[in-house]
């Protein structure tokens, strides 16, 4: 899943390339803008696709120092994650009472083959 390019080091989740180095997010070669905090989520998300991932995990988990975002303040965040990655946002579920979790199989769907 990662490896290390002559622009630091990616992690992959199909067509979603993180760069962990410059915090940035591509799919499909595309870079997609995210904010310090979706990207944490992403991330999290991701390194923990074998899983769902609890809210109050994933909340403790991306607090950053003095900034710690609250439930509501995450779910805000995960929806503006699934406006932005279009045809890949099927891969972030809300398994309901139980938390998150990034289906990476779901990646492979014909939509983001187009």
């Amino acid at each position: 899943m990662g490896e290390d390019s002559d622009r630091g080091q990616e992690l992959r989740a199909g067509p979603l390339v993180l760069n962990l180095d410059l915090y940035t997010v591509a799919m499909r070669g595309e870079r997609v803008a995210v904010t310090p905090l979706e990207f944490d989520i992403l991330l999290y998300l991701i390194k923990n696709s074998h899983r769902v991932v609890p809210q109050q995990e994933l909340v403790r988990s991306v607090s950053r120092g003095v900034h710690r975002p609250d439930s509501s303040q995450v779910r805000v965040h995960i929806f503006h994650l699934r406006t932005k990655l279009g045809p890949a946002s099927p891969a972030l579920q809300t398994v309901r009472g139980r938390g998150l979790w990034f289906d990476a199989e779901r990646l492979s769907n014909a939509e983001l083959t187009q």
